[in-house]
């Protein structure tokens, strides 16, 4: 045994040790903790499931041990102790088991519990337990130092995966073995001297409080990581080259000359003390800084100098932008200056100009700052970067440069969560924001879990109790204590606010609630009045006022990469910039427009338009993104139209991400392709032959609607894609063509079919993961339809066991660990349609299958169709059937019968009307 296998067994028996020494305890002192860290079992059921769960640990390690034959004296030594952990754990459970069949109560409280334990042991009986416990202890410290001895050239060696999850303190574990190595190397530990075995003992003891305490926050850990985390940030294009940079700038540096002066500029088209002017003369649109209830006062009398704007120039550049706000007007040239009871100067004279406000508020500063404005809001229309914005700002490495200056010397972190309304339910919800920004906090500073999880430690530590599902209420708790944390600093950004799909005012509050100089909160969102009200006096910024630069960079750069625009350049210079010029100003900040307008001339250019035709299809597309939406799903090539709202309807359906190819299968023509096809992995040449086809299909049917992003994740472009197809007056005309008879889940409950039969088997993580999508759409089918769908049900369940038998690999042991990915402690498909809900799927299966099922089969599906599982449901119909069969309630162990749903416990004791007199629960 390899020394860090020998120090994780010896970590096993001191925690069982010490767990056993707590049951039988007399300190009042320790119930009361225990008390407040009890959650929803009772104190009997807490103990009778840890116990079980502890031995067998140890029993697992025992086994992994060589022949008796070829151990070390250190090694037998071990097993010895593990033989007697055995031993007295199952004393401990015929004391727990009969405990149970007596008494009524539940025991919920420890002092109950322990009067109630104790009276069934007598005060001899109590003393030789302890005295056993001190006896392995003593034991072990001997057993363990000798097994290190033996092995002190072997390698330290470790499960990858336990490494993974430990590896928040895997460097301070191995830094404690290696000490205690190189003192056995040196002879500095004797088992002869009893003062090197006290110290010995003692690095046993703090090794033991390391690996449980790694431990436990690696179950937390796990708890709050979801398989979308990275899924909506990845999702997000990134911003267009060098655009944005300008929010790392001082709100007052002018950005450069308008594209109309110059096509091929890349720089804004406007200096801020022009867009300044130009916001002053604009009626109200919004917050957009916190100074704009002063713009109306930014001209006075100052001189300018030579590099200043004369006035002529900021009153042009002011009108430009008054147009491009789409004013019912033209702007008022006197009305924008100040009564000075003068006429406007001449373009050629120098006025004396105050400074101007400026455009947005600085948020280098912002980052920089400590004086208490800890929110930044980023507001802005529908399709106007928001989110790519966000991403960028989230990402860019001068963020975290100017938030250090901030944190100074402090712990500092940063953290960020991307709600999508087209996305899962975690992707929308407060758990899916708490959980990721937790996760990624807790994951840098791991030493901040027990105390933000307390009672589930105490719990832990105590008991090995506090392993049941985390909770919203319960994460808000710990969200509010890390808010109010003075031991470190974190900037969150939290994009999209208003794609939450539960009470904004709520989410605002959690968010506003913090007074803690330690905090930061970067936030985007539309401009809504809730969150108006809520970020009112704060920094900001409204987007859409100050990417006119970005945007002209964005359409210069593309359509110069187009090489007949060059050559239309050349031929026609006035008539291309005029044509940038105007894509620009009808833009009117929205970014998204201006994408599917760019990519509608860019296929004009392709189909060799001369710059007129060009400028006759701008004229005919709308400025409003929703009539242009409107427009481009209307002009679609009438033979392609039905076969778009079929695609439009499986995008809408998708509640599992959907990548390209999954999307090529699902849209196979008839649903019955993946019963046929051959279990057969396909090439990678097949697999790129489909995503093209596929990506092709989708921009032909879709001009632009739906996209393939960077990670081949298939989605509607934008939020506001999803909003206009969900308009009830759009989604009836798109229901209506695509077909009534169409079924876009079946289409991807098929889909992921299709790919079980044609994934690599090597990698059972990825046929498990289109198992476990499958199972999900089945559900839906089964809701919508009252039935599920038995026939691709019953292939999944052929092929997946064909996969596994065939490929077995006795390494990893993927046939035996078939659905461990996919439900706990599930060995069969039946077993785990049941835990997932397929009900009416489960039933004809019992229905037809039932008679022929061996008792012990019968036996685990009782068990399994009454236990509680996350938030799935139980069957008591399929429970009546499997006991109608045979399937005895007595076989049920005590450690099984904790875990399931109170209804069905009360079924089983129903069912033999009389308390449940479970077997000993140790012996299955």
């Amino acid at each position: 045994m390899d020394p860090l296998s020998a120090l994780g067994l010896a970590s096993n028996i001191v925690q069982l040790v010490q767990f056993v020494g707590v049951v039988i305890s007399d300190s009042h002192e320790l119930y009361s903790s225990i008390d407040g860290a009890l959650q929803r079992n009772s104190a009997l059921e807490e103990v009778a499931r840890n116990l079980v769960e502890m031995n067998s640990e140890i029993m697992r390690t025992q086994k992994s041990l060589p022949n008796l034959l070829h151990l070390s004296p250190g090694e037998r030594q071990l097993k010895s102790l593990c033989d007697e952990c055995d031993s007295v754990s199952k004393e401990l459970c015929t004391k727990l088991n009969a405990l149970k069949v007596s008494g009524r109560a539940r025991y919920k409280k420890w002092d109950s519990f322990r009067l109630a334990l104790k009276s069934m042991w007598n005060e001899g009986e109590v003393r030789s337990l302890e005295k056993r416990l001190e006896g392995i202890r003593t034991r072990l410290n001997t057993s363990l130092l000798i097994c290190l001895r033996d092995h002190l050239n072997d390698p330290l060696s470790r499960n990858a995966q336990d490494q993974k999850d430990m590896e928040p303190f895997m460097k301070e574990i191995k830094k404690q073995h290696k000490e205690m190595l190189n003192a056995i190397k040196r002879k500095d530990q004797e088992v002869s001297d009893p003062e090197h075995m006290a110290q010995f003992s003692a690095k046993v003891d703090a090794s033991t409080e390391l690996f449980k305490e790694s431990r436990f926050c690696s179950f937390i850990l796990s708890q709050l990581k979801f398989e979308e985390m990275p899924n909506r940030h990845e999702a997000i294009p990134e911003a267009h080259r060098k655009t944005f940079n300008w929010l790392f700038e001082s709100p007052y540096t002018p950005q450069t000359s308008s594209p109309a002066q110059d096509p091929s500029v890349t720089e804004a088209p406007t200096a801020n003390q022009a867009s300044a002017a130009a916001q002053s003369a604009l009626p109200n649109q919004g917050p957009a800084t916190t100074q704009d209830k002063s713009k109306a006062k930014t001209l006075a009398q100052s001189p300018v100098t030579a590099e200043s704007p004369t006035t002529a120039q900021i009153l042009r550049t002011a009108q430009n932008l008054a147009a491009s706000q789409n004013q019912a007007a033209p702007l008022d040239v006197n009305a924008a200056l100040p009564d000075t009871g003068t006429a406007p100067p001449d373009e050629g004279t120098a006025p004396e100009l105050t400074p101007p406000s400026p455009s947005w508020d600085n948020f280098v500063e912002w980052l920089e700052g400590s004086d208490g404005r800890n929110i930044y809001w980023i507001t802005g229309k529908a399709g106007s970067g928001k989110s790519t914005l966000m991403k960028y700002l989230y990402n860019d490495p001068r963020t975290i440069k100017y938030l250090k200056a901030w944190a100074g010397k402090m712990d500092f972190t940063i953290a960020g969560f991307f709600f999508w309304c087209a996305g899962t339910n975690m992707e929308m919800s407060q758990m899916g924001l708490l959980q990721s920004l937790l996760h990624q906090v807790l994951q840098k500073y791991p030493k901040l879990i027990t105390r933000f999880f307390s009672q589930r430690w105490d719990s832990y530590y105590w008991i090995r109790g506090g392993l049941h599902d985390l909770s919203e209420k319960e994460l808000t708790n710990v969200f509010k204590k890390l808010i109010s944390d003075d031991s470190l600093r974190v900037a969150f950004f939290i994009d999209g606010l208003d794609e939450f799909n539960g009470n904004h005012e709520d989410l605002v509050q959690l968010i506003i609630s913090s007074k803690s100089p330690n905090v930061k909160f970067c936030c985007a969102s539309r401009p809504w009045l809730v969150f108006e009200d809520a970020f009112e006096g704060r920094p900001s910024l409204m987007l859409e006022r100050l990417t006119q630069g970005d945007i002209t960079r964005f359409v210069v750069d593309k359509f110069e990469q187009n090489k007949r625009y060059a050559k239309l350049k050349i031929q026609q210079p006035d008539l291309s910039s005029k044509l940038v010029n105007e894509v620009v100003e009808k833009a009117n900040g929205v970014f998204l427009w201006v994408y599917l307008v760019v990519k509608s001339l860019l296929e004009g250019l392709r189909d060799s338009d001369r710059v007129r035709d060009l400028q006759r299809r701008l004229d005919s597309l709308p400025s409003d993104l929703e009539e242009l939406f409107d427009r481009l799903l209307n002009r679609l090539d009438q033979k392609y139209f039905k076969h778009a709202c079929q695609l439009i309807r499986i995008v809408r359906a998708v509640t599992v991400p959907l990548t390209v190819l999954v999307m090529s299968f699902a849209d196979e023509y008839n649903t019955k392709s993946a019963l046929r096809v051959k279990v057969k992995a396909l090439t990678k040449s097949d697999i790129t032959y489909r995503e093209d086809e596929m990506r092709r299909r989708l921009n032909s049917r879709s001009k632009g609607l739906i996209e393939v992003s960077d990670s081949k994740k298939v989605q509607f472009l934008h939020r506001t894609v999803k909003d206009f197809i969900d308009a009830p007056r759009n989604w009836t005309k798109i229901v209506k063509e695509a077909g009534f008879s169409f079924d876009p889940i079946m289409k991807l409950c098929s889909a992921y079919l299709f790919k079980i039969k044609t994934v690599n088997p090597d990698r059972p993580d990825r046929w498990q993961d289109a198992l476990k999508a499958l199972i999900e759409y089945a559900i839906q089918i089964q809701e919508n339809r009252g039935t599920a769908p038995i026939a691709i049900l019953d292939e999944a369940d052929r092929v997946t066991e064909q996969i596994t038998t065939q490929h077995y690999n006795p390494v990893s042991r993927v046939l035996k660990h078939r659905f461990k990915k996919l439900g706990k402690s599930t060995n069969s498909f039946l077993e785990y349609t049941i835990s997932r809900g397929l009900f009416s799927y489960a039933m004809q299966k019992i229905n037809e299958e039932g008679s022929s099922y061996s008792k012990r089969t019968l036996n685990r599906l009782l068990y399994v169709a009454g236990r509680q599982e996350g938030k799935a449901p139980i069957s008591k119909e399929i429970m009546k059937a499997l006991l109608k069969l045979g399937a005895e309630p007595k076989s049920i162990e005590h450690s099984q019968y904790t875990k399931m749903h109170p209804e069905a416990q009360k079924m089983l004791k129903s069912q033999l009307r009389l308390k449940v007199h479970f077997k000993d629960f140790w012996h299955i």
